[in-house]
């Protein structure tokens, strides 16, 4: 039986991290923190730094008692976001958890970060825009129908009909 000393720092700014909700995600990050090595060190003749470790996707599905599909996913998550770095051999997976320092010592480690690619900074901005677009349109669309009803009801301000209809 292994065992493990020492201790990791968990903040709690994890609470606002974007992937805190997500259960599978969230242990598996936290499993990888709790796994990687804390100093450099040699694996079959080859040097790894700390911050890494060396596992498959079966073994971690095992130790955490989740399918293999399940860690593919959170695995891609992560590195979808840049927590991790993954290389895989045809034996083993080396994981690199990026910033691995900053994890457990740095306040607001998991506050909002830089996006790690322009693709995703204009993916947001349009998606936002959109958003804006949206309610803009259904503003327009409503202050259009409140003016034809006050025209109906009879409560229009006659005085004021250029206006309204030159806006």
């Amino acid at each position: 039986m292994t065992t493990y000393n020492g201790y990791i720092k968990l903040y709690r700014d994890l609470l606002s991290w974007q992937w805190y909700q997500n259960t599978n995600v969230l242990r598996l990050y936290i499993h990888l923190l709790l796994k990687a090595s804390f100093k450099d060190f040699e694996f079959e003749g080859k040097p790894y730094k700390a911050g890494e470790l060396i596992t498959s996707r079966k073994k971690l599905a095992e130790e955490l008692s989740l399918s293999e599909w399940q860690i593919l996913t959170a695995l891609d998550k992560l590195k979808s976001t840049g927590e991790i770095a993954i290389t895989t051999t045809n034996k083993f997976t080396v994981i690199t958890l990026k910033n691995w320092q900053n994890a457990g010592q740095e306040p607001n480690f998991f506050k909002a970060r830089p996006t790690t690619n322009p693709q995703q900074k204009h993916n947001k901005s349009t998606h936002l825009n959109n958003i804006k677009n949206e309610k803009n349109v259904k503003n327009n669309g409503s202050r259009a129908r409140e003016r034809k009803n006050d025209i109906y009801n009879g409560s229009i301000d006659w005085s004021k009909m250029d206006m309204i209809i030159n806006n």
